[in-house]
């Protein structure tokens, strides 16, 4: 990475861009003719989608924020490519680990290596020193011994990649004509000599098949430092201007020619799809750098960038096995410069009313929803209170309760009963309420709300365990958080801007006050103290429109807050859901929500009791007992949050959608 301005070098005036003419219709040649399938398919799935779709990418970097989550919250969407680099060998391992999650995941991993210069140790800085290049191909030297074992290194960490199936877009010594990192050092002459070198061990002598090679110029691409085409599958530049970079993408283009797909292999700013298909600047796929690139970039535009129809995201992936043979199933030919528009928003199907009730119990009460990556369904966890078992006494009928887990695969808006989570904690008679899950790293969370039996009143006392799993139906016990007294109940855990975690309950010991804790790794956590004075349960936090939100079951409806930082926060006039609907099963108020935003839209999920309405309100029957799953979308007006639940809900949740980060 550099911070420089794009300066257009003379090969970009004397040279012409072609006309895009890469084979749509038959497999592409890998330089490496041993070429894995997954490799072989990955890359003549680029190859397909050259000219017609831009893939997106995201560089992760393993501190400050995470990037792909960053990216979820901003635009509902994960990005096609995700980043990573061996830059610490003491991480390599974890590198390797999210790579081969997210080709599992159906995500496709491009891998650079900020090589430090050999015999100078490791890290960004030693692979901006310079050394003498040709004493690298001296043996005895300590820099002949250096290359290798960093080569041999490398290598094994791609092996493993290799032998787990995974093919990778191989960007090793990116930026090589920038003159800044040691391998450019030395001119284009021995720079093609260490290109070639790694070249021939990685594909004659350790046989890294999964690997496409990618030759990744700096802002100012210069032809002599071509390796040759027997040594690259794809090509292109980076720099961290803005626009469409027009004249960089055709100087990249006039040195390889129109057979080799030309990628933006870093960039600081995501060019604009359609003015970038209307000039004919067809980036392969793009990838915005890591941190402030990311946390600073307009974030309109990247929401409108990641619900393009021209800019694919992971979720619209293929299965790229399917590609093996060459090119098949290609999307709709790229729009003519003249035609291009922006893209119409899907708003999905109307949602059941009610969207769910619960066929063992019928009594699903505080909705939270995550989404399988494994399965590619949302999930929807609940407190399935006993609602239908005779001759309860008091409130018995609310203990005893299992968490419930209905599925939808049609983004939200039907759902089906799927089971009920195994939680191995005590057994016997115990009480489980109001779940919040999250995902990070590949691994579910689940903070969960416990009764050590089953009561007829409310005095009892009351915990919140942490939870983990690898395909949220199986649920492992962590620990019991220590928070501020013994009667906590209705977790909501957000990630905050800096990686740390914060949760959000109901301290019931203070007049039902919502309390707060903060994590650095969501499994130690430390009390904060009050988050708002007034009293409720179940909040449920989240990100949008440019505030972070609260939302708390306050028994009249909903209480919204509002906040810059999480910390401070305004109390909105008017509460949500306090007015009765007319809907089916939604005339009542409602209570304990949770909220997913997808894109720029927000879906506010509620449970009713609709027997509490009219002269029986207040009897304790069945009919009372009784609950169900409402769903609405929230509307921004006047800097505050509205929903009008009688107007048909259209929705389409986003697969893959995290919603556990707030800014």
């Amino acid at each position: 990475m550099k911070t420089r301005i794009l300066f257009v070098t003379l090969i970009a005036v004397i040279l012409l861009p072609l006309p895009h003419t890469v084979s749509r219709s038959v497999a592409a040649t890998p330089v490496n003719p041993d070429a894995s399938p997954e490799a072989r398919a990955l890359l003549n799935f680029i190859h397909a989608m050259y000219g017609k779709k831009t893939l997106s990418g995201q560089m992760w970097a393993p501190w400050g924020i995470d990037e792909i989550k960053t990216v979820q919250e901003i635009t509902g969407k994960l990005p096609a490519i995700r980043g990573q680099d061996y830059i610490h060998e003491r991480a390599n391992k974890r590198e390797n680990k999210l790579a081969i999650e997210w080709w599992k995941a159906g995500g496709i991993a491009t891998i650079m290596w900020h090589w430090a210069a050999p015999s100078k140790g490791e890290g960004y800085n030693q692979s901006k020193m310079t050394i003498d290049i040709d004493r690298c191909f001296e043996p005895g030297t300590a820099e002949h011994t250096a290359m290798w074992n960093d080569l041999e290194r490398i290598a094994d960490h791609l092996t493993e990649l290799r032998d787990a199936n995974v093919p990778v877009l191989w960007r090793p010594m990116h930026e090589f004509d920038g003159g800044w990192f040691w391998y450019g050092k030395g001119g284009s002459q021995r720079f093609i000599r260490l290109w070639r070198t790694m070249f021939d061990y990685f594909v004659k002598e350790r046989k890294l098949n999964n690997l496409i090679w990618v030759l990744c110029h700096s802002g100012r691409p210069k032809a002599d430092w071509n390796p040759g085409k027997d040594y690259y599958d794809l090509a292109g530049p980076d720099t961290y201007g803005k626009g469409i970079q027009e004249s960089l993408f055709n100087t990249a283009e006039a040195i390889h020619g129109d057979t080799i797909p030309i990628a933006y292999h870093e960039c600081g700013t995501i060019p604009d799809p359609d003015e970038s298909f209307e000039r004919d600047v067809t980036w392969s796929w793009w990838m915005l750098w890591h941190t402030g690139h990311l946390t600073k970039h307009n974030r309109d535009a990247l929401i409108r960038a990641y619900n393009h129809k021209l800019i694919l995201t992971r979720d619209e992936l293929p299965n790229i096995m399917d590609y093996l043979e060459g090119a098949i199933g290609l999307p709709p030919a790229k729009p003519k410069a003249t035609t291009a528009k922006p893209e119409t928003r899907n708003d999905g199907m109307i949602a059941d009313k009610p969207l769910f009730r619960d066929p063992v119990y019928d009594g699903a009460a505080d909705p939270v929803l995550c989404f399988n990556h494994t399965e590619k369904k949302w999930f929807m966890f609940y407190t399935n209170r006993r609602a239908n078992v005779p001759d309860t006494v008091g409130v018995s009928w609310v203990h005893g309760t299992p968490i419930g887990i209905a599925e939808s695969s049609d983004g939200g808006a039907t759902w089906k009963y799927r089971t009920t989570a195994r939680i191995d904690y005590k057994k016997g008679k115990d009480t489980y309420w109001a779940p919040d899950v999250i995902e990070h790293n590949c691994t579910y969370h689940m903070y969960l709300t416990y009764v050590p039996g089953i009561f007829t009143d409310w005095n009892a006392s009351r915990d919140i365990l942490h939870l983990t799993s690898k395909n949220l139906l199986e649920w492992e016990y962590q620990s019991t958080l220590r928070l501020s007294s013994d009667r906590v109940i209705d977790a909501s855990v957000k990630q905050l801007p800096d990686g740390t975690w914060r949760m959000w309950y109901n301290n019931e010991i203070d007049n039902k006050s919502i309390y707060y804790a903060d994590s650095k790794d969501l499994y130690v956590w430390q009390d904060k103290g009050k988050a708002v004075r007034a009293r409720g349960e179940g909040p449920k936090i989240f990100h949008w429109k440019g505030h972070v939100w609260m939302v708390v079951d306050v028994w009249r409806g909903l209480s919204v807050y509002r906040s810059k930082d999480a910390l401070n926060w305004q109390l909105q006039k008017d509460n949500l859901l306090e007015k009765p609907g007319k809907g089916t099963d939604d005339q009542v108020k409602g209570g304990h929500p949770d909220v997913v935003v997808s894109g720029d839209r927000a879906y506010l999920f509620y449970f009713t009791h609709p027997g509490r309405r009219g002269p029986d309100a207040n009897k304790d029957t069945y009919e009372q007992r009784r609950s169900s799953i409402q769903v609405v979308e929230l509307e921004f007006k006047d800097g505050w949050l509205t929903c009008e639940r009688d107007k048909p809900t259209r929705i389409l949740l986003n697969r893959g959608l995290s919603v556990d980060i707030i800014e």
